[in-house]
């Protein structure tokens, strides 16, 4: 017995947007394995049609996007230290190797007033 494609795309969920990458051929020997009824190819290739007509936006290339970041002591505090150097490399904080936590804490907070 095979099941219809709507029951079984709600149980499952998906839809039938996820195999845009696809053929028809391919979406019925997915279906055919699982035993379902498919679509007829009439929609298939409708709702496909549909995703490859989707504009896309592309942002200007020229754009630049500055990262601003408020630290929190406390949040600071619970990291450990490798995370915390690797935050100051983040946004670019000169790191020595005999830091300890707390200078690397307080590097990171003397951001918050600039």
């Amino acid at each position: 017995m095979r099941q219809k494609w709507k029951d079984f795309a709600q149980r499952r969920k998906i839809n039938i947007e996820m195999f845009n990458a696809m053929s028809y051929q391919d979406y019925c020997k997915w279906c055919e394995i699982r035993r379902v009824e498919p679509i007829n190819k009439e929609s298939y290739e409708g709702v496909q049609s549909l995703l490859r007509k989707t504009p896309t936006y592309d942002p200007p290339a020229d754009v630049t996007t500055v990262s601003t970041h408020e630290f929190d002591e406390t949040q600071l505090k619970k990291m450990r230290k490798g995370a915390l150097v690797t935050l100051c490399k983040e946004f670019q904080v000169e790191v020595v190797t005999t830091d300890t936590k707390r200078s690397l804490i307080e590097k990171l907070l003397t951001l918050n007033n600039r």
